[in-house]
């Protein structure tokens, strides 16, 4: 016979607690797993922020990887040589 669970596994509730004296100004959430914490999701605060803003635009960082892959060689011919390498490691 199966047991009824009485609780979904996973919970996602809000904190106030977490809301009161912290930087952030949304809401924080907590995801919990048979009513254990296991991940907060919270917004960035100021000084996340400014760490983002400080890096590369999303197409200097691009150009930067295209430049990269084109001084290398690859060490496959194809996606199926690669794959059949992975698949054959162990």
């Amino acid at each position: 016979m199966t047991e009824v669970c009485q609780k979904p596994p996973v919970v996602f509730e809000i904190d106030p607690e977490k809301n009161g004296d912290t930087e952030h100004e949304l809401p924080v959430l907590t995801v919990t797993y048979r009513e254990k914490p296991v991940a907060v999701i919270a917004p960035p605060t100021q000084k996340e922020k400014k760490a983002l803003e400080e890096l590369s635009s999303f197409d200097d960082a691009w150009k930067d990887i295209e430049q990269t892959l084109q001084k290398t060689e690859p060490k496959f011919k194809g996606w199926r040589e690669a794959t059949e390498w992975m698949r054959n490691r162990t």
